[in-house]
């Protein structure tokens, strides 16, 4: 299920038992570098592979890359055991700094997307190939398409950080595409998984937090200080930009009115709530809007955050889709009155027992459309957690299940006794060794009568038939027919 690569060497394989490394665990979060932390004994083939912030390393499951990043400490025991360390490919943006140098950037082009690609540009100039970037994927916008900014000796994601996602919210990722590796800068997640999270099914324990102490329903959003003209008084209140120039208006949820805005839903449900949030580097009152925008959101989807503990049923089906940060989910537990649509904000994956994997789940800051069916219900997850059980050693099927495998198997046998007894091409056909068409129902309405009978449709298991017993039915079954 799981590999990890440094470079060219397997320093993990869950099925190759010389291949092994020791209570590997791999955290990812969105808009977040990432770690993978192992340890590896001295008598591993690769162990003096690993090479501190030279050695690439990578986590696959099946042939997707989890993780990839590289060595950031190294400690060996007394016992010649090496602790290692590493963090993700956003780090390598640490390595390189932005000089003093000041932006101002406006036009048709995008004024975001310009600046992004010549902060990635200075970086590469600073670092080898294996580190560098190219810019991909950005929809980031600025309402006015200005961009006023100014680096001063920070490290590259330092700038990433604070200029571009404190700034404008989104998300910040990594692709890789035929050998090369890109940064994408997009507004929302897209990405919807078909598997569900859901109470009873996949999860094995569930924490769920709503926060209220930090909530806050309306803002007023100030901006850099004005430098004041009144020399008449010692003491006058502070003067900042602020947003009552700009026209009102409503985006989504949240309603501007003269210096302040609110989200209208969060009303409803608190009341109003104000806070001051100030912004001593922005200058323009439309930027001004847009960053305390993306403030609220943030404030009201950190009111709910959900921890479980869950199977990622991928790991039992690879036709499932496997559970990745920054998918949108569907969580779904009716004991706490919970249906909604979720972004996998964190995942902390134990490779020695993926049944310990931990998912972090938060509310979405961005309205978004799902056109992509969630299964999370009915037929299709009838197959999976039939293949759950399975795996689990489960000595009773459910009866659903067994009953879907009987009419299955009467629908294959109706359409066999249709074609053998009734061929197309007409003519004479030879019944002698078969059974008649009534006497094969009859046997198939005894089987469904027996099957009703012992797979009544409750919870308490003492009342199934085990397996063997089925197996027994079908024995007999077979006999009547005489070898149909």
């Amino acid at each position: 299920m799981y590999q990890i690569m440094c470079d060219d060497y397997v320093l993990h394989d869950s099925v190759i038992d010389e291949l092994k490394v020791i209570g590997a665990k791999c955290s990812l979060e969105v808009n977040k570098t990432g770690s993978l932390t192992f340890q590896i004994h001295s008598t591993h083939p690769y162990y003096n592979k690993i090479k501190k912030h030279i050695s690439e390393i990578k986590l696959y499951q099946d042939d997707r890359v989890l993780f990839c990043g590289r060595v950031l400490n190294d400690e060996i025991t007394f016992e010649n055991i090496k602790s290692v360390e590493c963090e993700g490919e956003l780090s390598y943006f640490i390595d390189s700094i932005q000089r003093g140098k000041e932006y101002h950037l406006g036009g048709t082009e995008n004024v975001i997307e310009t600046y992004l690609k010549d902060i990635v540009e200075i970086h590469n100039s600073q670092v080898d190939e294996s580190k560098q970037f190219s810019v991909g994927i950005v929809n980031i916008t600025d309402p006015n398409n200005y961009l006023y900014k100014i680096s001063n000796y920070e490290d590259t994601l330092t700038i990433l950080t604070e200029k571009l996602l404190n700034t404008y919210g989104g998300y910040l990722k990594v692709r890789h595409s035929d050998g090369v590796r890109y940064l994408d800068y997009v507004n929302e997640l897209t990405n919807v998984c078909n598997q569900a999270i859901e109470f009873g099914k996949n999860i094995i324990d569930m924490t769920m937090n709503v926060r209220g102490e930090d909530v806050y329903t309306a803002l007023i959003p100030l901006g850099a200080k004005k430098e004041s003209t009144d020399t008449t008084n010692e003491e006058t209140y502070e003067k900042r930009l602020t947003i009552s120039s700009l026209a009102d208006s409503t985006d989504g949820t949240i309603k501007k009115v003269g210096d302040y805005i609110y989200d209208t839903e969060a009303v409803k449900q608190w009341g109003f709530i104000w806070k001051v949030v100030k912004f001593d580097d922005v200058t323009n009152a439309s930027n001004l809007l847009s960053k305390a925008k993306s403030e609220l959101r943030n404030s009201i989807d950190a009111t709910l955050s959900i921890e479980v503990t869950a199977i990622d049923l991928h790991l039992l089906d690879v036709d499932i889709d496997t559970i990745s940060v920054g998918d949108l989910i569907q969580c779904l537990s009716l004991p706490h009155n919970l249906n909604v649509i979720m972004v996998v904000k964190k995942i902390d994956i134990d490779i020695d027992n993926p049944a310990n994997t931990k998912i972090n789940l938060s509310l979405p800051n961005v309205n978004f459309n799902i056109d992509k069916t969630i299964t999370s219900n009915n037929n299709d997850n009838k197959n999976d957690i039939e293949h759950v059980k399975n795996e689990l050693n489960e000595e009773y099927p459910t009866y659903d299940v067994v009953d879907n495998k009987f009419n299955d198997f009467g629908n294959d046998l109706k359409d066999w006794v249709s074609e053998n007894f009734y061929p197309a091409t007409g003519g004479t056909v030879d019944l002698s060794d078969y059974a008649k068409k009534d006497d094969v129902d009859a046997k198939m309405n005894e089987l469904k009568d027996w099957t009703n009978t012992n797979y009544p449709s409750k919870t308490d298991l003492s009342e199934y038939a085990k397996i063997v017993d089925v197996n027994t039915a079908f024995n007999e079954l077979a006999t009547a027919l005489e070898g149909v």
